[in-house]
């Protein structure tokens, strides 16, 4: 079974600092994939995690979907 993806992948990544002061951070191409955290570089990593660990389930409901499970 093969999965092609492709090498390079761009998504729009949006941050906003909220009137609290804490830092918003999102995927705009995956709905739901935001994150909200004290500081602009700990809101990105955490985004990054979380757009990661969802790209990879998605990935592996194709693979789990094409062996018939």
């Amino acid at each position: 079974m093969n999965l092609t993806l492709p090498s390079q992948l761009n998504v729009t990544l949006l941050v906003e600092r909220l009137e609290t002061g804490k830092f918003v951070a999102s995927i705009y191409e995956f709905p739901g994939c935001r994150v909200e955290a004290d500081t602009r570089e700990t809101a990105i990593e955490q985004v990054q995690a979380a757009f990661l660990d969802r790209l990879n389930r998605i990935i592996y409901r194709i693979i789990d979907h094409r062996r018939g499970a």
